[in-house]
């Protein structure tokens, strides 16, 4: 496998935040910055023979050199060799979409995960191999074990096995002993300590993500059998009683009572483990788990919070929940009864004036589009035969990427790019949806 830290100039990528002008110089060209927009997009530089991978400052617009992140103005002999190992590690797998609308939109969420996986700061700090971070701003430059989880299993199933399970062992590695996951780590293997609590529904991700990752490496298995067995005993502890505890998820707020999305992340867990254990009991609990969901948050048709005397509710915060797509594939193996029409019905009800969707019915009632929820939607509705809407969210996410050519964490109701770009959590998404379209 073509590794393009080794291949451009035998240096470990370095992440850095460098100046405007020196990007300019490379070949950003100033355009009029949206509004909030904290960042365009990430090039990879060459100084001092060292491979530099710098944020684009908003108000400028980056022209890369062919399939790479290398600015096209940058002609020089090392910055070639960067952008012809960027464009190998491409063609050692396989960019969903080829020839397509999307495809232009699946390369750079390819090479966007790629450049923000396992690099080296200039300051000396050392990322571990594998670390995946949510974006390039101090706060996104964090890992979040959900946002790993869907850049795994992209990984994965575009043919980069080896980074996949990279991804998997730096997360294995951030593994307490009772299988538990602090809320975000370090890229260097420590976890942050602003005392946020962890989040239970980081196990079920991560099982979820193992058991995508070995269908594509099964001969990993063995390396990843101590992740399995740990977060396996931590989802039947958590669920001993039935329901888990409440927990935070990815809405990323305190909860005292129970949500969806917790719920179905610990189901989508245990769905994973038995699948890759076999052990009857694990898949006893599972079905257990399902039957309680089905009961306490089925009668209200999925809303985050349960809700059994079945009134729906849309514009509280007790009304629809993009968590509900964690119901059916390709999160579990089979759709929970009354999930896909809760989910069909949630459509409608996340809508934001500018055509994305918000995490939740009553979340911020800012008019704000988030690309997470949205291209997790595209991919959802390719997995469960809605075509159709498959292709109009990611027709959308394709409209409103940055200038140049990043994915952003949100979109104004103006229909304008916002916070950070790239955010790997939704590149992983569309390069998910865009390969489910063409299976």
């Amino acid at each position: 496998m073509v590794d393009f830290r080794r291949a451009a100039a035998g240096a470990a990528a370095v992440l850095t935040v460098v100046a405007a002008g020196l990007l300019t110089a490379a070949g950003a060209r100033p355009v009029a910055p949206p509004p909030s927009l904290l960042l365009d997009g990430v090039a990879v530089l060459v100084r001092d023979g060292t491979p530099v991978v710098a944020a684009v400052p908003p108000g400028s617009a980056m022209a890369y050199a062919g399939s790479s992140r290398v600015p096209a103005a940058d002609t020089r002999l090392a910055a070639r060799g960067v952008a012809a190992a960027q464009s190998a590690w491409l063609e050692y797998g396989t960019v969903p979409g080829r020839g397509g609308p999307w495809e232009d939109m699946a390369t750079g969420a390819l090479l966007d995960i790629h450049t923000l996986t396992g690099a080296t700061f200039t300051s000396g700090r050392v990322s571990q191999p594998g670390a995946t971070v949510a974006g390039w701003i101090p706060l996104w430059r964090l890992v979040w074990p959900r946002d790993a989880a869907h850049v795994a299993v992209a990984l994965a199933r575009t043919g980069h096995a080896d980074d996949a399970a990279a991804v998997l062992a730096f997360l294995q590695s951030q593994q307490r002993p009772d299988g538990s996951f602090a809320a975000r780590s370090l890229p260097t293997g420590v976890a942050v300590g602003d005392g946020r609590r962890d989040q239970l529904d980081a196990v079920g991700y991560v099982l979820w993500a193992t058991r995508h990752v070995l269908a594509e490496a099964p001969d990993a298995s063995d390396q990843f059998a101590p992740l399995v067995e740990r977060a396996t005993a931590h989802l039947m502890a958590a669920t001993a009683d039935g329901l888990p505890a409440p927990s935070s998820d990815s809405w990323e707020v305190a909860e005292e009572r129970l949500t969806i999305g917790t719920a179905a992340a610990a189901l989508m867990g245990l769905d994973s483990a038995a699948a890759l254990s076999g052990d009857a009991a694990v898949a006893a609990r599972r079905d257990l788990l399902r039957d309680e969901i089905l009961r306490t948050f089925g009668p209200g048709g999925f809303q985050r919070y349960a809700n059994p005397s079945g009134s729906l509710v849309s514009a509280s915060r007790q009304g629809a929940d993009a968590n509900v797509a964690l119901l059916l594939p390709p999160f579990q193996s089979e759709p929970v009864p009354g999930a896909f029409d809760a989910w069909t019905r949630s459509v409608r009800l996340l809508r934001e004036p500018a055509g994305g969707l918000s995490p939740g019915a009553g979340w911020r009632n800012d008019g704000v589009s988030w690309t997470p929820q949205t291209t997790l939607y595209a991919w959802v509705a390719a997995e469960n035969g809605a075509e159709h809407l498959a292709a109009e969210l990611l027709d959308w996410t394709d409209a409103h990427r940055t200038s140049s050519g990043a994915i952003p964490e949100k979109v104004t109701a103006e229909g304008q790019p916002r916070s950070v770009a790239p955010l790997t959590w939704s590149a992983a998404n569309v390069v998910l949806a865009v390969q489910a379209l063409e299976r």
